[in-house]
């Protein structure tokens, strides 16, 4: 009879366990026996013993190993004549450090093999390092994941080297060992990996080339090999690396169709080459990877080639459908649903080998959720997650809906402006409730995933239902539900909903949620502090609204965010926006003549205040908002000019003249001041920003002026060098700007 699965990893723990026990009791006698003394059935025994504890993986485990090796050199030092220290207990040393994966395990395997040279050089040739002895050492630092170590892992290959150029045979660099340093440049994450990973290969072809026909196969490069290299270019992140994978790929089947069968390309040469693709970010990544797909669909088919038949598997389809997700392109979502039907067909026609898994069904959702602008995107989502359901409702626990499927369904949901988008959100979280609380354990909420239902209320402007979801979170929390404890995000999203809600009373319901947080934090609650955009969003929601007095409100929210930067929240560091924010409540503030005088003076006084602070500058719209102050109120008078003439110059100076402002002075300046400024009357037509000196506008955010400048002079600049006609109010530009 079979034996279960759980029966026989028990057994396995078990054997485990007896073994750790019987090499812990060996090794306590070491302590017991006098130092040359050793019985010689222990020291029999002392290879077997070290072995075992190196595969037991641990720091511990290492130190036993080195315990061992150090007892058997004491003993041969004491003239036991059965004690003898080899390369091979040295490199199980070595070994053993390798597996335990613990920070410094590298740098000790190494110097273990220092020790090794040395006391080689002092005449014990029981020690003489050997090529595993090297290549165990350079596996430790790729495995070691530590700074710098790709290119200690090198140095060590670069000494076997020279030392077998110098006539040492026994460290001549096998294959395993270029590979292992080609590893260790894949998983080093640094700039330049890929070239570096490449070089080392073609150092092996060249040590394989000056090898004599016997010797070629221990240093051939072999599919490992290639391998490691185009996945060490898939990780880089390089520009370009995409691509040098693919040509190493190529660079494989031409070798292969050659006749060098030992580099003929795996499927997981293949895969790694779509990945880079799928990662790349570039521009036709999608339509690389999925040719690369049908390639090997061809090969397949024409199996039988040099090549042999390299079949596309579930992981080659589904990274394909990554590769289109990722690209952004208008038609993504549905070409990676038409790569998912595709699979489908293929394997209801027999091929088990492609079986779409949930994998292939979430990232084809989170390519539907990424497109705003197509309004099929709610439906599209619904009907895959009522495909998946339905699917695993008739057995296929392949394509089981789990956490991330529904959360992408809800953030598709969220982000859409159809009707009953949010609270078909919300309809989801409700379902995801009901699956969790029945115990399936593929469904676990989260704070993100009520906190994007908020964010569907936010969009539509429900506020109750969106503080109502944030009021749940709240009582989960507090009930011991840690995994939905609302956050900051939560509460300002919350925020934003009542400023989007558009009621009476939003703006004093949106300062109520601010008031928890502030509460909350000041209370010792880290995740719920507020921020620059928490203060920011409740001053705008004074500003939008029709209450009285509405600026020194905003104005008091400003002084609060001072406050609570200056005692340490560095999140809540007030900047730019937040002051125009003030001045944008001031701007619209339409009651009584003593409120606006009032309006007045605090928005005179806000943008005083943002030239006196080292860490905040007034840009465009800070200008804007500030002209649309004063023309608003502000009655007309000399004191009006002189304000208006010397803001206006200061704009200019600070480079930040744009349309909008252009726009706020025709409003606020009288027409002979206007034309003053600009040199033409209101009247007269709008003003050409590219006619006015080009360091006005030099630094004013979103302004295609500098576009347009730089147009213009190399216009300029060509149709000079071409002899052509150059417009007259071109040249003023140009000479203007330069």
């Amino acid at each position: 009879m079979t034996s279960s699965p759980v029966a026989s990893r028990s057994r396995a723990t078990d054997n485990f366990e007896r073994e750790r026990q019987w090499l812990e009791r060996t090794t306590r006698r070491l302590a017991n026996i006098e130092v040359g003394r050793l019985p010689a059935a222990i020291l029999d025994d002392s290879r077997r013993v070290m072995d075992a504890w190196a595969k037991q993986r641990s720091k511990h485990s290492a130190l036993m190993v080195e315990r061992w090796l150090k007892r058997v050199m004491d003993e041969e030092s004491a003239g036991n004549p059965r004690a003898k220290a080899t390369t091979v207990m040295y490199t199980m040393a070595i070994d053993a450090w390798a597996k335990s994966r613990e920070k410094g395990a590298a740098q000790r395997a190494e110097e273990i093999l220092a020790l090794m040279h040395k006391s080689y050089a002092e005449g014990n040739a029981n020690v003489k390092p050997n090529v595993l002895t090297y290549t165990t050492v350079m596996d430790a630092w790729a495995k070691s994941g530590e700074v710098g170590a790709a290119t200690r892992a090198e140095r060590i290959l670069g000494w076997m080297e020279e030392l077998y150029e110098a006539g040492n045979e026994s460290v001549k660099p096998s294959t395993v060992s270029y590979t292992a340093v080609i590893d260790a440049w894949a998983k080093s994450g640094e700039v330049g990996a890929g070239p570096r990973a490449e070089r080392i290969l073609e150092r092996m072809e060249k040590m394989s080339i000056s090898c004599n026909d016997n010797e070629k196969d221990d240093v051939k490069p072999n599919e490992r090999s290639f391998n490691a290299v185009i996945n060490c270019w898939a990780k880089s992140g390089q520009k370009g690396a995409a691509k040098r994978a693919e040509e190493i790929l190529l660079k494989m089947e031409q070798a292969c169709a050659e006749g060098n069968s030992d580099v003929r390309p795996t499927l997981h040469s293949f895969n790694t080459v779509i990945d880079a693709w799928a990662r790349s970010g570039e521009q036709g990544a999608s339509q690389r990877a999925e040719a690369i797909l049908h390639h090997m669909e061809d090969m397949h088919l024409n199996g039988g080639s040099a090549l042999g038949s390299v079949r596309p598997d579930t992981i080659t389809y589904n990274t394909v459908i990554a590769a289109w997700a990722k690209s952004g392109e208008n038609c993504a979502p549905m070409r990676a649903q038409q790569i998912l039907e595709h699979m489908t067909a293929l394997y209801e026609n027999g091929n088990e080998s492609v079986k779409p898994d949930t994998i292939s069904f979430n990232t084809v959702l989170a390519a539907w959720a990424k497109s705003l602008n197509d309004s099929r995107m709610t439906c599209r989502v619904d009907e895959i997650l009522m495909q998946m359901e339905e699917l695993y409702r008739v057995g296929n626990v392949d394509v089981k809906p789990d956490t991330c499927t529904y959360s992408t369904v809800i953030d598709a949901h969220a982000k859409s402006a159809a009707e009953g988008s949010a609270q078909r959100a919300e309809d989801i979280l409700r379902h995801m409730e009901s699956l969790q609380n029945s115990g399936d354990k593929d469904i676990k909420l989260s704070t993100i995933s009520y906190t994007r239902v908020i964010g569907a209320y936010a969009k539509c402007g429900n506020a109750e239902k969106a503080e109502k979801i944030l009021r749940k979170m709240e009582d989960l929390s507090e009930a011991g539900n840690a995994d939905v404890k609302p956050d900051a995000m939560s509460y300002t999203t919350a925020i934003t909903a009542w400023v989007n809600s558009g009621q009476r009373d939003a703006a004093s319901k949106a300062e109520s949620i601010l008031s928890r947080m502030e509460n909350l934090y000041a209370a010792g609650n880290e995740d719920v502090k507020p921020d620059t955009f928490s203060y920011t969003t409740v001053m705008n929601a004074y500003a939008r609204s029709r209450e009285p007095y509405k600026a020194q409100h905003a104005q008091r929210i400003l002084r609060r965010m001072e406050s609570i930067y200056l005692q340490g929240n560095s999140d809540a560091k007030p900047n730019v926006f937040a002051y125009t924010t003030v001045i944008n409540a001031c701007a619209f503030t339409f009651g009584s003549i003593v409120e606006q005088q009032s309006a007045f003076d605090i928005a005179f006084n806000t943008f005083e205040e943002i030239h006196a602070h080292a860490y905040c500058y007034p840009n465009n719209v800070t200008y804007g908002t500030f002209l649309k102050a004063i023309s608003n109120l502000m009655p007309a008078s000399p004191a009006r000019v002189h304000l208006v003439d010397g803001i206006f110059k200061s704009c200019c100076r600070d480079g930040q003249l744009d349309e909008k402002v252009v726009r706020q002075l025709q409003d606020a300046a009288n027409p002979e001041l206007y034309k003053d400024l600009l040199g033409i009357f209101p009247h007269e037509g709008p003003v050409d920003l590219c006619m006015l000196p080009y360091e006005w506008s030099s630094r004013a955010k979103g302004n295609g002026n500098h576009m347009r400048y730089n147009r213009k002079k190399s216009n300029y600049i060509r149709h000079k060098r071409q002899g052509k006609t150059i417009n007259t109010k071109d040249e003023m530009l140009i000479r203007k700007g330069s």
